[in-house]
């Protein structure tokens, strides 16, 4: 029998996930600022999970629209039923379809994507089959997910993705080969004594070449973790970057 928990995060929006499944958290809620302020886009997102990015996006007034795509049939119900519960079930379509072949309905402005980290067989394996999927490649890798992003977008469309510094090289090469040019990364660090622990980019449908690294963002102000840095703040406070961040 499963169990559930009810979350309540940013925007007013109430989430169900699966109490001993791979539960949101950092990652999802800075790749939901990462992306501009535009109320009129329509987004897909890949492996969506309880559909919580979606959600962020929806409810924050940063998208119209939302198709969002899982290979996990459990976790698909659970994102239409968080969907209802927020009222924008209308505005957010969920498949249970994996993203080797998946097309949304129409062309998007923007992919968004929080996919497995880690190679199949790498790592620790967990004991929930769900939670293993979701961290691992197991169904489809980071080329496939680019290659999902660009049969997603329109010309010029926007993707991002969120991933582990350490196959920065991989997420790279997998844009680049789908016709997808990385534009800006945002290197994401505990602390400024700690290695970098995420990392955020953006790639554009057809775009010519050039790239920016951000300065860093870095979360906590000490080791004691207890006091966000100021631009961590803002991030939380507005679910955006500071003005001038991206410069």
């Amino acid at each position: 029998m499963r169990a559930f928990i009810l979350d309540k995060v940013n925007c007013n929006i109430s989430i169900t996930q699966d109490k001993f499944g791979l539960k949101y958290g950092t990652d999802a809620y800075l790749l939901s600022a990462f992306i501009p302020n535009s109320s009129k886009n329509t987004v897909c997102e890949a492996g969506c999970g309880s559909g919580i990015i979606s959600l962020l996006l929806l409810k924050g007034g940063k998208a119209h629209s939302a198709f969002c795509v899982d290979v996990q049939k459990h976790l698909c119900e659970i994102a239409k039923e968080n969907a209802f519960v927020n009222g924008v079930q209308e505005r957010m379509a969920v498949t249970c379809q994996d993203v080797l072949t998946y097309r949304p309905e129409r062309e998007c402005d923007a992919f968004v994507c929080n996919p497995p980290y880690m190679k199949d067989n790498s790592g620790k394996v967990s004991d929930h089959t769900e939670k293993y999927i979701a961290r691992h490649e197991t169904s489809a890798d980071i080329h496939d997910f680019a290659k999902c992003a660009y049969r997603s977008l329109k010309d010029g469309g926007n993707c991002y993705f969120v991933y582990r510094p350490d196959r920065c090289a991989d997420i790279i090469h997998a844009m680049k080969s789908a016709r997808i040019e990385p534009k800006i990364i945002t290197f994401v660090y505990a602390t400024v004594d700690h290695e970098s622990c995420l990392m955020l980019i953006k790639g554009k449908k057809g775009a010519s070449s050039g790239m920016m690294v951000t300065k860093p963002l870095i979360i906590y102000k000490n080791e004691a973790g207890g006091e966000y840095t100021d631009d961590m703040k803002y991030i939380y406070d507005n679910q955006s970057f500071p003005k001038g961040f991206f410069r």
